[in-house]
């Protein structure tokens, strides 16, 4: 790995975080007066492209009062009645797959072999999730501290 790609950390005392600028974090720069305070760079950047909580397509929005969430089928979304109908007669919990919600068997489930939990991502519940992410310590990265 060349000299360029290394991980930095800040070479003042008793601080891990990443150094950005002369061999310093963005928060040791800043408070030297090298940089502007943060204040100042947000509030330049929101002045130029106003904050918006609003939806790029209106017409995907809820229809329920105040409600900012995309809609689903009926024109609400999932907490307001949209989206399909679980199919088993008297129940209408929105469904997850195969037109069921996950109490009638809906929805994926863990593929770690004994498991019954649904899956979140990648295949495997939010439990197996943390077992099979690969492990992070310092020891993974070729850190390089800069000294004055």
């Amino acid at each position: 790995m060349s000299t360029s790609t290394r991980v930095r950390v800040c070479i003042v005392e008793g601080c891990d975080r990443f150094a950005k600028v002369h061999g310093t974090c963005l928060g040791h720069v800043r408070s030297k007066g090298v940089l502007p305070p943060l204040a100042a760079l947000v509030s330049r950047v929101a002045k130029k492209r106003p904050v918006c909580v609003r939806l790029k397509n209106r017409n995907r929005q809820c229809a329920a009062e105040g409600c900012l969430a995309y809609a689903r089928r009926g024109g609400y979304c999932t907490k307001h009645g949209g989206g399909r109908k679980c199919s088993i007669d008297g129940c209408g919990t929105t469904a997850q797959a195969y037109g069921i919600c996950r109490l009638h068997g809906g929805g994926a489930r863990c593929k770690t072999p004994g498991c019954t939990q649904f899956a979140r991502a990648h295949g495997v519940c939010g439990l197996h999730a943390k077992d099979t992410a690969s492990p992070r310590s310092i020891e993974d990265y070729d850190v390089h501290v800069q000294s004055c």
